[in-house]
This record gives structure tokens, sequence and C-alpha cells, in this order.
């Protein structure tokens, strides 16, 4: 199955939210596989604030910046 045909049978079964993630690129910090593309509602970046290297409003900042909508810090 691939990952459309999984994310529809996930929905129909009543999934509220589905997270995709792209292991070729996980951990490698080279940003998100065509997350401004995809028109995501949501995007996973806890690994840079659990370790320090990025404060939540920093990457907030950023992202209003190249045009991603966030909500307020």
């Amino acid at each position: 199955m691939d990952a459309v045909d999984l994310a529809r049978a996930g929905a129909a079964a009543g999934a509220g939210e589905i997270l995709l993630n792209v292991i070729d690129a996980d951990g490698t910090r080279q940003g998100f596989d065509v997350a401004t593309e995809g028109r995501a509602g949501a995007a996973l970046g806890a690994g840079i604030f659990h370790d320090g290297s990025c404060r939540v409003g920093d990457g907030k900042r950023y992202l209003q910046a190249h045009g991603v909508e966030v909500r307020p810090c």
C-alpha cells in the first residue's frame, strides 16, 4: 500500500491526524521534504527544540518570514 492509500484508509477508519515521516531524511536536519509544497497542516520539529539548537519562538519567526502560517508565540 502506498502512502496516499494508507492515509485514505486511516482517514476512513477515523484518524483525526496523520503524521508522515520521510525516513530517508529523518534526522538529517536538511529540512522538511516538500513541507511548503505539500500544504501540510502541521510539521514536527521536536528534535531541534529538545536539544536546544533552536528556540520555539525563533523557529516560528523563521517560518513566518518564509511565508509559512504559524500560531503566535
